[in-house]
């Protein structure tokens, strides 16, 4: 299992692995798949239906980055630390 948020503060990229270990709004999740979606983050966040959310990297140095719930996301990319959600405002329109 490798912990892609200590690769991350190192900006390093992880390597490869059965289990990816990520960070999601301060708790831990498995993902027996290097490449995931913003929907499959979402998900396993608990945050359905993941339409009403949004997600976000942070990549080291504290850049946030906007992840789309189709956009594939590698977990053995460099610099990912974790990963944050945000309940969208459905009063926007």
């Amino acid at each position: 299992m490798v912990e892609v948020e200590i690769y991350g503060r190192e900006n390093r990229p992880p390597p490869p692995a059965k289990t990816y270990k990520v960070k999601i709004d301060h708790d831990h999740h498995l993902f027996q798949a290097r490449r995931v979606t913003g929907r499959d983050l979402l998900v396993k966040a608990g945050k359905t239906p993941p339409e009403h959310y949004e997600i976000e990297k942070r990549v080291r140095g504290g850049t946030y980055v906007a992840i789309g719930l189709d956009q594939v996301v590698d977990l053995g990319e460099p610099g990912i630390e974790v990963f944050e959600t945000f309940p969208l405002d459905e009063t926007e329109g």
